[in-house]
Order: structure tokens, then sequence, then C-alpha cells
């Protein structure tokens, strides 16, 4: 943190003590790290959640809407008492990788006597890096800008399910399209998985998956 933040010096930097230059042996070596807890200056989350549902009759069967949604606001972190202290230029978060500033799902379901047939959408929004990183010589362009976002993901879901008087049968699959997480590169200054960011959890990892449960009532 003392060294990787984009502010530097910061407090994490006094957190620390190295040799001297003239000690016996490891000179700088790092002697000591004060691995003690920080408490959080500041953290809030201010938004709006949205919850709508629909239900109807019809002659082909029941008809069921749910939606949900999250609109994020704010979404403020500070471990000291100001953002250049703890090695950033910024506090709101809102709309960096893994904070996406809107997240939301919505489930269709049709009941037709004892099956219920079921269709699902996930919405992750975009997200990128907030603060700047340094230009570079890229492939001999001089002060190339490094534009970073992770993209906007919709993955699809389908489902059937068989209810009898005491069994209840499931099978679907999950990110039906087998959509991929989105990737970044090693100079993003985030953890990643491959190139997957691990601060981006909404995405899904594992592809398409077919999944299965069965219930037995006795």
């Amino acid at each position: 943190s003392c060294y990787g933040s984009d502010v530097y010096p910061n407090e994490f930097c006094g957190m620390f003590t190295r040799n001297p230059a003239d000690a016996p042996t490891g000179a700088y070596n790092i002697d000591e790290v004060w691995a003690s807890y920080v408490n959080i200056n500041r953290q809030k989350v201010t938004g709006f959640d949205l919850l709508a549902n629909y239900e109807r009759d019809f002659n082909f069967g029941q008809l069921s809407l749910s939606a949900e949604a999250t609109y994020t606001k704010k979404d403020i972190y500070q471990l000291f008492d100001s953002p250049l202290a703890g090695g950033s230029t910024i506090s709101d978060y809102v709309g960096g990788v893994g904070r996406p500033q809107i997240v939301g799902n919505l489930v269709a379901r049709l009941k037709r006597g004892d099956v219920t047939y079921s269709y699902g959408l996930d919405y992750v929004d975009a997200t990128e890096r907030l603060t700047p990183l340094a230009t570079s010589t890229y492939l001999g362009w001089q002060n190339a800008v490094h534009d970073l976002q992770a993209d906007r993901r919709i993955y699809h879901s389908a489902s059937v399910q068989w209810n009898l008087p005491k069994y209840t049968f499931l099978l679907g699959i999950a990110n039906l399209t087998d959509k991929k997480p989105d990737t970044i590169s090693s100079t993003a200054g985030y953890n990643r998985l491959g190139n997957v960011p691990l601060n981006a959890t909404q995405y899904d990892l594992l592809g398409r998956q077919l999944f299965g449960r069965f219930t037995y009532k006795f």
C-alpha cells in the first residue's frame, strides 16, 4: 500500500521500518512491520433499491414477474483522515472495478398445471479504474494512456420444475449463453485470477452450468 498506491508517500509508509544504509548486513532491508488494525475513518453507501412484482392468471397459465435493482449513488471508503493519506486521490469508489453502480435481476415464471417454467436475467453494470494511470511508451507510442474498463454483463438462465404431491424435480441451465467474465491487464493495479479481476465478484467465473434439484416429502 505504501509503494503501490496512487499517491506516495502515504500513511502506510510509516507502518514499517528499514535497516540503515550502513547496517552490517541487510542494508535497507525491512526491519519491522506494524501490522496492527487501523480503524476506518469513514464509510458510507447511499443509493436506491427497487423491487417490483407482477402476477396474473391467463388461459395458458399463471404468469409472474419479479424484478430487483440496486442503484448506488455513493460508495465512500476512507481509511485515514483524507484520501491522500490512504494513498488515493478519491474516496467515492462507486463505478470502480468491483463496485458497479447498477445491478439487477429479472425472473419470469409461467405455471401450467404441475409444471413451472422459469427464465431469468442478471445484469451487472460496467466498471472502470477511477484514478488515472501514469502514461507510458507502448509499442513505440509516446505518452500512451491506459484506458481500463470492465464491460457490463447480462446473464441468462432457464429452468423447468415439476411439482407432484410428494416429489419436486427441477432442471435448469445457468449462464445459458456461456458468457465469459471481462478481463483486465496486469497494469490495471487490481488483484486478478488469470486476467479476471477478483474485485469484480459479480462476474460468473464458471461459465455455462447445468443444475438440478430433487425433493421428496415424507
